[in-house]
């Protein structure tokens, strides 16, 4: 799922929001033929401050579906990420800090990375 806001006519729109909503099936790590099935999300934004900044945040996480405590090692986790996107040439550099939401979810850090933006070969079909 997503949506913009603030497109003009010859440009990008200003704001996106992204959603994702689905289950997984994870098996138990500590028990045989056991497994707990687990309710995924996401959601995140991207807030483009000019041609060559954006401003992007997420939340992203994963909920037990079982009554009581989940087995072991698929706990319920959650994680909320700030961070910027940098384009400088046909390269995208990416940061963010990270923070945990839940009981079980690592409580800080960062995280960062490069893309490489290759042209476009094919043009889509209108």
């Amino acid at each position: 799922m997503q949506k913009r806001f603030g497109r003009r006519a010859g440009k990008d729109a200003r704001f996106n929001v992204f959603g994702n909503l689905g289950i997984g099936i994870l098996t138990v790590p500590l028990e045989n033929f056991s497994q707990n099935d687990v309710l995924l999300y996401g959601i995140a934004g991207i807030y483009r401050l000019n041609d060559r900044i954006n401003i992007v945040s997420e939340v992203n996480g994963r909920a037990n579906t079982r009554r009581g405590n989940a087995p072991l090692g698929t706990e319920s986790i959650s994680q909320f990420r700030i961070g910027t996107q940098i384009k400088a040439s046909s390269l995208r550099f990416d940061t963010a800090a990270i923070f945990g939401l839940t009981r079980f979810s690592p409580r800080t850090g960062v995280t960062f990375g490069v893309t490489y933006l290759s042209p476009n070969i094919f043009t889509p079909a209108k």
